[in-house]
C-alpha cells in the first residue's frame, strides 16, 4: 500500500475501533491493518471508505454450538469461559 493515499485518521497508531464481530478493541497490527486479540477478526482498510473484514472460521463453528445449548450449567460454563462474548456482539449475545 502506498502511504501517501493514507487518510490521516487511519495513519495514526493511537486510533481504536470497535470490532464487529465481539465489541472488543482492535490493535492496530500495521498501516491500516487491524486485529481483535478477542475473537481474531481482521480488518483491512484499504480506503476511506472501504475496508476488509475477515472473520475466522472458528468464530461461526462456536456460534453455532453455542445457540445449540440447552442444559443451564453448559450454558454458566460457556459464559465464564468468555466464549460468548468472544464471539458475539452484546446485542446479540444469547444468553
Amino acid at each position: 500500500m502506498d502511504e501517501t493515499n493514507f487518510p490521516e485518521e487511519i495513519k495514526a497508531k493511537e486510533i481504536t475501533m470497535a470490532c464487529p464481530t465481539c465489541d472488543g478493541t482492535f490493535e492496530s497490527c500495521a498501516q491500516g491493518i487491524f486485529h481483535c486479540g478477542r475473537c481474531g477478526t481482521m480488518k483491512i482498510v484499504r480506503s476511506e471508505d472501504h475496508a476488509d473484514v475477515y472473520v475466522p472460521k472458528l468464530v461461526a463453528r462456536c456460534r453455532a454450538h453455542i445457540q445449540s445449548v440447552k442444559a443451564a450449567s453448559v450454558k454458566d460454563s460457556l459464559r465464564q469461559l468468555g466464549l460468548v462474548e468472544a464471539v458475539f456482539p452484546p446485542s446479540d449475545r444469547p444468553f
